[in-house]
């Protein structure tokens, strides 16, 4: 299982990115977490800006397609994209999202 995370500026974004990737089959579930607070380098300044992160349960075999959706459909022109595996998943879990994949 891979879980991939994606910041968004807002709520409307995050339900967007989340249903795509879900009704595509790119990912079984996506969690929306709400109000981080980011602090980052952009264009040469320190920015800070209130964000919401999204947690996307995909598999490598989809990992991709995502990261393709999610970039083409994201407003920002460096949209965060980091893939994690995970290093333990249960069975049940794991065939729930195999069950829910392309």
């Amino acid at each position: 299982m891979k879980i991939v995370l994606v910041s968004v500026p807002d709520e409307a974004t995050a339900k967007k990115l989340a249903r795509r990737a879900v009704t595509s089959k790119f990912c079984a579930c996506v969690n929306i977490i709400p109000s981080l607070r980011s602090i980052y380098w952009w264009e040469g300044e320190i920015e800070e800006s209130t964000e919401l992160l999204l947690i996307l349960k995909t598999d490598q075999k989809n990992v991709f397609k995502l990261e393709e959706l999610i970039l083409e459909e994201h407003p920002y022109s460096t949209p965060e994209y980091v893939v994690l595996d995970s290093s333990f998943v249960t069975d049940k879990y794991k065939k729930w999202i195999g069950d829910n994949l392309l």
